[in-house]
């Protein structure tokens, strides 16, 4: 029926119904034809065919105009617009339409392949997305807090982060090599991702990923996270994606003339793009500093491998507040106070009082920590002094500081005798 009439609608009805059907010229299921035939119908009614209401779903009117079973319509529509893109779903909306002017995405598709003909990619466009895009708070943050460390030594989380870096096998040993790689970083160590667009290069990366480590001047803050995966045509479609998205090389007319499938393409690559990505960084096999010092499931948690290597590094950390993290500016006005009134042995309950808006700050931080959780102050009439920590960790500081105040003595007196 709708081909003997299909001549009394408009030109932009008939295009669209001939271009999806064109779509399907390889198909010979009736099912598929009978659909876009039924969704035809539907839009060229000019409202004589319509929904019940806007919370129904299409294929209810659709299943009545086809004659096909729940079953059979949900899997010629997925086919329709998953595998063919012959139509779309507006899900919002509980529609579906054909594409504008009877262009769909893969005809979208084709125009950007003409585009990058004569471009090549390569592993550096997915290095690049994942830098620029894909390191966020939402998803997977490009700063990862050492947990465990934080909670054993009783520390502020956000003192102690490690930065998430993305980087190819060719370029690995730059970067760990590179001078001044923690210079004004606000970042305590570095967890590097390596990708490769094959399986190849992974392997000959993990034969002497231990010795390009060992090699870092570094070492101590890094965490290599090599994927099992390889990005393989990754790189192509992000290319894809780059030039659909770049209004130099695809400019905003030439958008709107595709309409919904300039939408949809660049849904589905996105999508597609994120999902690759999200693999390849779950799927990875890490390497550091002494990682064989830990059992087999602690080598594949993060969070362990980065507070291993806080422990080594900062063994005598002890247990502060809020207000002793390393960027709290009340806590340096503290720290450097109760510093100078103990060199002249003049921290009395009055000058504590003299630093103003941060008095209640002060007194909570010298009788909570230093005194009773360090055990580094003595307190008598009023007055406080030095003493050798009651905490163990602290006093483990404080012995190690005194040999070597001791050590740097006896050098002097050696040298000027």
């Amino acid at each position: 029926m709708v081909e003997n009439f299909l001549e009394n609608y408009t030109p932009d009805a008939q295009s669209q119904y001939r271009s999806s059907l064109q779509v399907l010229s390889g198909s010979d299921n009736e099912d598929e034809r009978s659909v876009i035939q039924a969704l035809f119908l539907y839009w060229s009614s000019e409202g004589k065919l319509r929904k019940n209401s806007d919370q129904e779903d299409h294929e209810v009117i659709l299943g009545h105009l086809t004659g096909l079973s729940p079953l059979r319509l949900s899997s010629t529509l997925e086919r329709l617009t998953d595998t063919y893109k012959a139509i779309y779903h507006n899900r919002t909306a509980k529609l579906y339409r054909f594409y504008q002017g009877g262009r769909n995405p893969r005809e979208l598709e084709k125009e950007i392949d003409t585009l990058i003909e004569n471009e090549t990619s390569s592993i550096d466009e997915v290095i690049n997305y994942v830098r620029v895009s894909h390191f966020d708070d939402k998803r997977i943050p490009l700063m990862i807090n050492a947990l465990r460390f934080a909670q054993d030594k009783d520390q502020v989380q956000s003192d102690w982060k490690f930065k998430r870096e993305v980087t190819s096998p060719a370029h690995l040993h730059r970067t760990l090599t590179k001078p001044h790689l923690f210079q004004q970083a606000k970042h305590r160590g570095l967890i590097i991702y390596v990708f490769a667009k094959t399986q190849e290069e992974l392997i000959g990366l993990r034969r002497n990923i231990t010795t390009l480590i060992k090699q870092c001047p570094v070492s101590d803050r890094i965490v290599v996270a090599i994927s099992n995966l390889e990005t393989g045509d990754l790189d192509e479609t992000i290319l894809k994606y780059n030039t659909l998205t770049d209004p130099k090389k695809f400019p905003s007319e030439k958008r709107q003339d595709y309409g919904e499938s300039f939408t949809q393409l660049r849904t589905e690559w996105e999508r597609a793009i994120r999902t690759n990505i999200e693999n390849l960084i779950s799927n990875c096999t890490y390497y550091c500093k002494d990682i064989d010092r830990l059992n087999n499931q602690d080598q594949k948690n993060l969070d362990v491998l980065i507070s291993h290597l806080l422990s080594n590094l900062y063994p005598f950390v002890p247990p502060i507040v809020d207000k002793l993290k390393s960027d709290h500016s009340t806590g340096k006005q503290i720290v450097q106070f109760v510093a100078k009134k103990l060199f002249a042995n003049d921290l009395t309950d009055q000058n504590i009082a003299s630093i103003g808006n941060s008095r209640s700050a002060s007194e909570d931080v010298i009788r909570n920590i230093y005194r009773q959780r360090w055990g580094l102050l003595n307190y008598q009439g009023g007055k406080y002094q030095a003493q050798p920590p009651t905490n163990p960790i602290v006093l483990q500081a404080w012995d190690y500081i005194t040999n070597q105040a001791k050590e740097a003595k006896q050098a002097n007196l050696a040298y000027f005798t």
